[in-house]
């Protein structure tokens, strides 16, 4: 990582937020470039340019898949939750820019990190307070970040190297490290982590109650919460930059799993926002939205891959023959540009192309030791006497139709079980191949090592190698960017060989909204819907 913070860093002021076609016969990698609106924005915060005069009020209705688990603090929490409580919560701090720039405002308004890097200092903005009206001062700070490592959270795998967590003062958190780290400021601003909860409301409601309706100090709090339908929304008089809050309130409704039914939903004016995810959804969907001239649509960085984790311990893939197999009969290219009609971009390496690690997907080709060639993946298909495997996801995909396409040339036989036990199958280890995705919000590939972890719910039945592991613990703590670029690239080298992750393709997180709705940003892999308003 960059050397960001070798100074003390401070903000007086806010921030203003400023399918359809499968592969064809003989399609092939000798073109790369992706087309399209796929290419990534400078900045981390994407949004439609905005006009006119910001307006105070308005209701919105903000469509997509629902979800039940919303508490950051629990295990059960999800990256999928994150857009639904963004506005709930809030962060500590916003991303930089652009690699290399310093962290941005939010509940916090300064850092600073030791000479050594061993310990790191957060100032509070004076005053805070929850939308309970408890308030949010270090001692709360500190029970968060406590409690994501002792909940065993998906957020625990920041704290790696953290010894102390400690309130000096009311503003004044110091984290300590057992050598010297670099990751928690990505994770404070990129993830999760930097969600406050209200310890009072907790306490008082229980952990169920809370993970259905969380308090927290963002711009808006839950009015009424029905888990799993709809979650309703206001405007939070205490946030701490309430003034520049315009929406009166913000409704979340579950519209199914289906994006084209979200997508009706969009076009006729029964929502007006709807997250798009680029890896999951079908070009189709994606150009009826970017060719509406009644809807706007944005896009944030290309940092989360679909994925094709393998459970080497069992057959066929505790061969790896069969891992090596299937990568030889992946035409990556063709998925990005043939089946997502260059929404998309070919991921050759567990990273998307906006990574401070790469130059782009082309650099990431360079990486990956097996490469497209069918004749190849054949003959291990022979060799083995056939290769035949179920995939477990939750959701179907165009780019697992075409994968079948592209295996069956080898002589390998794909079956896609689509069942709602997905998230259970994986964790107690039933399943052969599974289709999911990983969520990176932040530019460094150590922002997420979900699927790296061999303690990981996601990841402790799948594979194991300890080697690797032991690199990406060792880019935690690197503050050269150069070296931590290297050691990705061996990381991902050593992925790719064993094919235990298997990634496929890269996209934005898109934002679909109607025209009317203006100051949309999309941060941090997710809508922020702070400074939004809603014109005449």
């Amino acid at each position: 990582m960059p050397n960001r913070t070798r100074r003390v860093i401070t903000f007086a002021a806010p921030m203003a937020s400023a399918v359809a076609l499968l592969l064809t016969a003989g399609c092939s990698s000798g073109s790369q470039s992706a087309q399209g609106p796929s290419s990534a924005p400078a900045s981390a915060a994407a949004s439609a340019p905005a006009s006119g005069t910001p307006v105070a009020g308005g209701k919105i209705v903000v469509g997509g898949l629902a979800t039940k688990a919303l508490d950051p603090g629990q295990a059960t929490f999800s990256s999928q939750s994150r857009p639904w409580v963004l506005p709930v919560f809030s962060s500590l701090l916003s991303p930089p820019a652009k690699t290399g720039d310093d962290y941005g405002p939010g509940l916090a308004t300064g850092y600073k990190y030791s000479a050594d890097h061993k310990t790191l200092t957060i100032t509070l903005r004076p005053g805070l307070k929850f939308s309970d009206g408890t308030p949010l001062d270090a001692d709360a700070v500190v029970w968060n970040l406590n409690r994501y490592v002792t909940n065993h959270t998906r957020e625990a795998q920041f704290f790696i190297y953290v010894t102390s967590v400690k309130a000096t003062d009311p503003t004044t958190v110091t984290i300590t490290f057992s050598q010297p780290q670099t990751l928690l400021l990505d994770a404070l601003s990129d993830s999760s982590s930097g969600f406050m909860a209200s310890p009072t409301a907790f306490k008082k409601v229980g952990a169920n109650a809370f993970d259905a309706a969380p308090v927290g100090a963002g711009p808006f709090k839950i009015t009424s919460a029905d888990p799993g339908q709809q979650l309703v929304m206001a405007k939070n008089d205490l946030y701490w930059d309430a003034k520049d809050v315009y929406l009166g309130s913000i409704t979340w409704r579950n519209t199914g799993v289906d994006p084209q039914t979200s997508l009706v939903n969009l076009q006729s004016g029964a929502i007006q926002s709807l997250p798009l995810t680029g890896i999951f959804t079908s070009p189709a969907v994606l150009s009826s939205v970017k060719n509406n001239s009644s809807l706007t649509m944005i896009q944030g960085q290309s940092t989360n891959v679909s994925i094709l984790p393998v459970n080497t311990y069992k057959p066929p893939f505790n061969d790896i023959r069969a891992r090596q197999a299937i990568n030889y009969c992946i035409d990556r290219s063709a998925l990005a540009n043939n089946v997502m009609q260059g929404f998309a971009t070919p991921a050759y390496v567990l990273s998307g192309p906006d990574s401070q690690s790469l130059t782009g997907w082309q650099e990431a080709k360079s990486i990956d030791p097996i490469q497209y060639d069918v004749a190849k993946g054949t003959a291990l298909v022979k060799a083995m006497g056939g290769v035949s495997f179920t995939i477990s996801t939750n959701q179907s995909s165009p780019v697992l139709t075409a994968m079948q396409q592209e295996w069956a040339q080898c002589g390998i036989k794909a079956q896609v079980n689509i069942t709602a036990d997905y998230l259970s199958l994986v964790k107690d280890g039933n399943y052969q191949a599974a289709y999911t995705a990983s969520v990176n919000a932040s530019l460094n590939p150590a922002g997420s090592t979900n699927y790296l972890d061999p303690t990981s719910l996601n990841n402790k039945f799948g594979w194991r190698d300890e080697a690797i592991w032991s690199l990406v613990q060792q880019s935690k703590g690197i503050t050269d960017v150069s070296k931590s670029t290297a050691l990705w690239h061996k990381v991902w080298t050593q992925l790719d060989q064993n094919g235990y992750v298997n990634p496929l393709v890269s996209a934005p997180e898109y934002v679909g909204n109607s025209s009317k709705l203006q100051g949309v940003v999309v941060e941090s892999g997710v809508p922020d819907y702070t400074h939004a308003w809603l014109n005449s």
